[in-house]
């Protein structure tokens, strides 16, 4: 027969195995959630690496982007200058973007972009300036050649190579909109937004990737500068 004092040893005993269940638990818990920590800690600091050596690539040269993991790729972008249903310009800018554990840079048509998740933003002023009586567009063309997407998760190093070219045009007064092809429309449409133009989007090219565009009201010469990166990306 189990006495009263066989049943409080055989609770003291549960009672131990459950603290030392809970205990454990309790501590794996920890340890997820602080290797989660430093893990989104080092995406954050590699993705602001990465996005100081991509604000200078206009001015020519070498730049040497290095981050311990995540993806650098380039991809196809488009940007129209756009006057009444037809293209004036179309400039093949194509954009360069860092990934990294849901934290995004793009550098596309001379600006970047930054993006956690399902948030973005433009990091510095559009390349699109309206004036009184003119546009000035001025937009950056990578003109990549090398591998489209290098990196994971092992330490990489990128060197890219740029030697820009520039050419300069002007266009005849009349209305005018600029398309911005991009994976992040609605950082883009805040940015357009705060000029007064009107926004809406179009998919040109029917490949999922939204443009967003931005008409200009009322009737403006526009000055356009094109600058052809002519970027060589190279592992290493």
């Amino acid at each position: 027969m189990t006495g009263p004092r066989s049943i409080r040893a055989q609770s003291s005993i549960i009672g131990v195995a459950v603290l030392v269940a809970v205990t454990a638990l309790s501590i794996g818990a920890l340890t997820m959630a602080a290797g989660t920590f430093v893990e989104d800690g080092v995406a954050a600091a590699n993705t602001q690496r990465v996005a100081d050596d991509l604000a200078g690539l206009e001015g020519g040269g070498l730049t040497r982007v290095e981050f311990s993991r995540g993806t650098l790729s380039v991809e196809p972008r488009t940007i129209r200058l756009l006057r009444g249903e037809g293209s004036v310009v179309t400039v093949e800018a194509d954009a360069l973007v860092y990934e990294n554990r849901g934290r995004r840079i793009t550098r596309l048509g001379g600006v970047l972009v930054e993006g956690e998740h399902d948030r973005s933003r433009l990091r510095g002023p559009l390349p699109v300036v309206v004036g009184d009586d003119r546009l000035l567009v001025d937009l950056v063309a990578l003109n990549a050649t090398g591998p489209s997407a290098v990196g994971g998760t092992e330490p990489t190093a990128v060197t890219i190579r740029t030697r820009p070219t520039r050419e300069y045009r002007t266009f005849r007064e009349a209305q005018y909109a600029v398309a911005v092809e991009t994976a992040t429309p609605t950082a883009w449409e805040r940015a357009f937004g705060a000029t007064g133009a009107e926004l809406s989007r179009r998919d040109f090219d029917e490949d999922g990737v939204p443009s967003v565009v931005a008409s200009v009201p009322g009737e403006r010469v526009v000055d356009l500068a094109i600058h052809d990166l002519r970027m060589v990306i190279r592992r290493g």
